[in-house]
Formats: structure tokens, C-alpha cells, sequence
């Protein structure tokens, strides 16, 4: 009982329990044809909440969102009460398979770019 209090307390998310975390950079290379979201849940950080999600390329990665994934998961929370329902829906769709590359604005800074793939 205490051990699972205890992980559970200095878990970012139950999503990550099991896998590994990837970066995007490692995403971006290691699928060059996307990824299909199965499931996500929100994180808190310093600049607010963000998705940690999980895939179906491989079960045992998941990688953390920005702004543009974000905006994503809360199209996809329309209707929902939390991210475990929308995800019990997502899943069940077959997930939204999602491309993402490295891009730059303007002002030259890097940003990570997200497509819906077909």
C-alpha cells in the first residue's frame, strides 16, 4: 500500500508508469511517418498544462506535447468530464495518427509543428 502511494505521489502521470519518456526530437526521427495518439492525460508545469501521451507504434513510449498538441487534446476534451473518458473514446476510434516536424516563426525561433495524417 505504501509503495503505491508513494509512486503514485511523484508520478507525473499513470501514463508514463511503465514506459519511457521520448523527446520530440526522438519522435520526429524515429517516426518519420507519425505516430497514432492512443491516449493522453494533462501535466502541470511551470507554463500550465500540457499532454503526455501514449501511442500505438509502441506501447511502451509515450512523449509530452506543446502548444500545438495541446490544442489538440482540448478539441478532443469537448464533451468530455476527464482525460480518461476521452481517451476510452480516442482508443476506441483507433486513435488519430499525428505527424510532427521542427519548424521556426518569424522571429527564428524553434517550434514543433503538428499535422493530422489521413
Amino acid at each position: 500500500m505504501f509503495k503505491e502511494k508513494a509512486i503514485a505521489a511523484i508520478s507525473l502521470s499513470k501514463l508514463m508508469e511503465g514506459r519511457t519518456k521520448i523527446s520530440t526530437d526522438e519522435l520526429i526521427t524515429k517516426y518519420q511517418d507519425g505516430v497514432t495518439i492512443t491516449a493522453f492525460d494533462w501535466m502541470k508545469g511551470d507554463d500550465g498544462k500540457y499532454p503526455v501521451c501514449i501511442f500505438l507504434e509502441n506501447d511502451k513510449e509515450c512523449f509530452f506535447g506543446g502548444a500545438s498538441l495541446t490544442q489538440i487534446c482540448e478539441a478532443w476534451m469537448e464533451g468530455f468530464e476527464t482525460p480518461e473518458d476521452c481517451s476510452t473514446a480516442l482508443t476506441s476510434e483507433g486513435g488519430v495518427k499525428i505527424k510532427m516536424s521542427k519548424d521556426k516563426t518569424k522571429q527564428g525561433r524553434t517550434f514543433t509543428k503538428c499535422y493530422v495524417v489521413e
